[in-house]
Formats: C-alpha cells, sequence, structure tokens
C-alpha cells in the first residue's frame, strides 16, 4: 500500500494560489502587452490574418489565466476567516495542468509570431491535443465497444479470461 499523501490545509491553498495567479498573470498579459505594443509603434500595420492571429493566442492566453483566476476564488467568513480557498492551482493532475499549459504555450506562440507570422499556426498543436485526447479517451472506445475490455482489464478479469482461453487452445 503506498504511503499516504500530505494534505495541504486551506491557508497553505489560498497563498499558493495567489503566488501561480501573480506568475501566470505576467506570463499571460505581458506579450499580449509587448505584441501590440511591436505592432502599432514600430511595424504600424496590421493585416486581419494578425488580428485573427492575436485574438486567438491572446484570448486563450487571457482566458485561460481567467478560469485560473475564477477558480482559485477563495471564500471568507463575515468575521474575514478564510473558509475556502478554492481549487488546488499546484495540483500536478487535473484540468489546471492543461490550463497551465495552454497560457504559457499560447504566450509563447504569441511572442514568437513577432519574428514571422507562421509561428502562429503553432497554435494549432492545442486542439489537435484535444482532439487526440478526446479519441483516444473517449471516441474510440465508444465507437468500438471496447468499455467492457476497460472495464475487465480495471477488474483484473481480463487476465483471468485470456488464460481460460490459451488452456482451451491447447
Amino acid at each position: 500500500m503506498p504511503p499516504k499523501q500530505k494534505t495541504k490545509g486551506q491557508k497553505e491553498i489560498y497563498t499558493g494560489n495567489q503566488e501561480t495567479l501573480k506568475f501566470y498573470a505576467g506570463v499571460a498579459f505581458a506579450p499580449n502587452v509587448i505584441y501590440l505594443i511591436a505592432y502599432f509603434v514600430f511595424l504600424g500595420s496590421f493585416s486581419w490574418s494578425r488580428w485573427l492571429g492575436w485574438i486567438i493566442c491572446g484570448g486563450s492566453a487571457i482566458g485561460g489565466f481567467m478560469t485560473m483566476f475564477a477558480s482559485a476564488q477563495a471564500k471568507f467568513s463575515p468575521t474575514g476567516q478564510l473558509l475556502d480557498a478554492g481549487l488546488d492551482l499546484s495540483m500536478t493532475e487535473g484540468m489546471t495542468e492543461y490550463i497551465k499549459d495552454i497560457v504559457i504555450f499560447s504566450s509563447i506562440t504569441l511572442t514568437l509570431s513577432l519574428v514571422s507570422g507562421y509561428f502562429m499556426l503553432l497554435w494549432f498543436v492545442i486542439p489537435s491535443y484535444a482532439f487526440y485526447h478526446l479519441w483516444i479517451n473517449l471516441l474510440w472506445p465508444w465507437i468500438h465497444g471496447s468499455d467492457d475490455a476497460v472495464d475487465d482489464a480495471a477488474s483484473g478479469q481480463g487476465k483471468k479470461k485470456s488464460r481460460v482461453t490459451k488452456v482451451i487452445r491447447r
């Protein structure tokens, strides 16, 4: 039996969330400001494809940050005592890791697109990765009816059935 993991207190989660939000605010907003300043001040022109790329990349970075901000909202009592720290943003598994990755990847893509507009095409890795996970974890098992195989493997029955079929075939 694996050792039990230590759980964090609400105050530790709250302070960790505040530090995480400060970091990701800079990651989400700084490339957007740099991108807009670079194009309006130095380059002077903005084509429709640049606008569209900025809306997609910048919007996904800021939207991801706003999602993190909304999920980490703390609840306080009328006396000011912390009741609930919100979702722990430092979890290693779960949706927060994907949101952090989207914010970072979108910000990097936006910054790289200052060099060449073709870097905006890198952003299409995100929906491709999402579709891949949707296909592997949901659509493929649903289409091919392999839900029983997943349940059998989880319960350990699949090994017993394969042993029985091997014995019968001999």
